[in-house]
């Protein structure tokens, strides 16, 4: 049974917790618009109401394989909703130092993060405290600028904030990661798109 993509292009900066109760939606006062809470639905609920014609705004749980999460209906043979979140934070850009001009080894840290989860980026902070940036490709593969020796911490960046990605050690021209999954779900509110069923 194939899966169905959906994306939320432009995840809305409003909170649920403050829109009004409207039966198990809420109602958000700032666009006039009923927000649909897709995670109290069954996955043949949601496809149903996803497909039907016209955009609409919903609030998604995602969890850490990309996939959304619904009322489960006993059913072992559902098909998963994966969706793919666009970007809402502001990229750590003000935080972020070139590296500088030395004569020191320096290496680079390459990887990759699973794409359905949706990070944006990754940060690098060394133990003096300098952050560094890289952007997250679409296939989910990252690369930083060559980095002076040292270790740094990772951190993937989402629309949820992002999670911890452990210390790495450079002392190599070439350090290569795979992101651990998110430890947590990620919720997101905005105007949901259907994009493909996957075979």
């Amino acid at each position: 049974m194939s899966d169905i993509r959906i994306s939320i292009p432009d995840p809305c900066e409003e909170r649920w917790d403050r829109m009004q109760p409207q039966g198990c939606n809420r109602f958000c006062a700032t666009c006039s618009e009923t927000i649909h809470d897709l995670s109290a639905l069954t996955s043949q609920e949601a496809e149903t109401l996803l497909r039907k014609p016209g955009k609409r705004c919903v609030r998604a749980e995602v969890g850490p394989d990309g996939a959304l999460v619904t009322k489960p209906n006993g059913s072992a043979t559902q098909r998963r909703i994966l969706v793919a979140v666009g970007a809402s934070l502001g990229l750590l850009t003000a935080a972020c130092e070139t590296v500088p001009q030395t004569s020191s080894p320096s290496g680079l840290i390459v990887g990759t993060v699973d794409p359905r989860r949706g990070a944006r980026s990754v940060t690098a902070v060394s133990n003096t405290g300098r952050i560094y940036q890289a952007k997250v490709l679409s296939n989910g593969s990252f690369k930083f600028k060559p980095l002076p020796y040292g270790q740094y911490s990772l951190k993937f960046i989402d629309d949820c904030g992002g999670w911890e990605g452990g210390r790495v050690n450079l002392e190599e021209s070439r350090h290569a990661v795979t992101a651990p999954p998110s430890p947590t779900d990620c919720i997101i509110v905005g105007r949901v798109e259907v994009e493909r069923d996957q075979g």
